[in-house]
């Protein structure tokens, strides 16, 4: 970032989200463009472990950081007024589609969702929403794992921590599956209770069945 008053450049860095609330950052000033890239780019090798250059060559690997692809400008589908004059169908087909496909009812619906868990309707896939439910089976199966450990007398601090490092790298891996609206800036939960996982499954199924009524609405 440039300030507009001088010549000033800001190097915005943000890290540590992930269970820990809304993590820490840095701004670090250059004088020039030159310098700021260059620590840039030196952060973004130690971060990756790979060099800057196009999204297309992005290489996924162990414990580094991940490319999250995100939607920009996209609508709520609780937040459009559409307005239509409701028509009585007298075939029993049609009237299970005029139900599946009903905006206000989609609206209510799409509303009780967990709101840390939004994403925008139309740009999810069945795809995504399947591989998110399989992670948190492995989140589940983790705390379980969790618990057999904490039940042993005889347990040390670094079996407990090898367990909580796998559960936030299966949160990781959640969240770069199945991007939420707050995931580039705000504080993302880590998946190490039973609770929030059945919560997060909800959503998830909540949302699969919202997502099937939108693709009836959109293509009536």
């Amino acid at each position: 970032m440039k300030r507009r008053d001088t010549d000033l450049w800001i190097l915005f860095t943000n890290w540590g989200r992930i269970g820990m609330g809304r993590g820490e950052y840095q701004t670090t000033p250059f004088s020039t463009l030159e310098a700021a890239m260059k620590e840039f780019k030196s952060v973004w090798r130690s971060k990756t472990g790979q060099d800057w250059g196009p999204f297309a060559q992005f290489q996924v690997l162990p414990k580094k950081y991940r490319l999250v692809e995100t939607t920009k400008k996209v609508c709520n589908l609780s937040e459009i007024s559409l307005n239509f004059v409701e028509k009585k169908e007298e075939s029993l087909i049609r009237r299970s589609i005029q139900d599946i496909s009903n905006v206000e009812k989609l609206k209510t619906y799409a509303k009780e969702i967990d709101r840390s868990m939004w994403c925008p309707f139309g740009h999810i896939s069945e795809a995504s929403i399947k591989k998110a439910r399989s992670i948190l089976d492995d989140c589940e199966k983790n705390v379980e794992e969790l618990e057999k450990v904490l039940a042993k007398e005889n347990h040390t601090d670094a079996d407990v921590l090898r367990v909580f490092e796998t559960s936030r790298s299966l949160s990781g891996e959640f969240y770069s599956t199945f991007p939420i609206a707050d995931f580039e800036y705000g504080a993302v939960k880590i998946f190490d209770n039973k609770d929030d996982i059945n919560r997060a499954r909800e959503s998830l199924v909540r949302m699969s069945e919202v997502e099937v009524g939108t693709r009836l609405l959109t293509g009536a």
